[in-house]
């Protein structure tokens, strides 16, 4: 996807989410990692559609760029956005 093109990757993921709802399986997003555009057109596509839209937090910034198993629990809080 080109991040620069974010009506373009509302719309990719409005089809991936679609198809998968459509198989009858439950669809959650994750906005956590990646590109400001890439999260904004995660949370817009996901608000369209209704579904779950969640936020891993770290409360302790040291644990940036850190990989997810390394991370202690107690800096880690997810937040449902939507």
């Amino acid at each position: 996807m080109n991040e620069e093109d974010v009506e373009s990757a509302i719309s990719t993921v409005e089809k991936v989410a679609k198809r998968e709802l459509e198989a009858g399986r439950r669809v959650i997003v994750d906005i956590t990692g990646g590109r400001k555009t890439m999260s904004a057109a995660l949370f817009a596509a996901a608000s369209k559609l209704g579904l779950e839209v969640y936020y891993l937090h770290l409360r302790d910034q040291s644990y940036m760029n850190k990989l997810y198993p390394l991370v202690p629990r107690g800096v880690q809080k997810l937040v449902k956005l939507r």
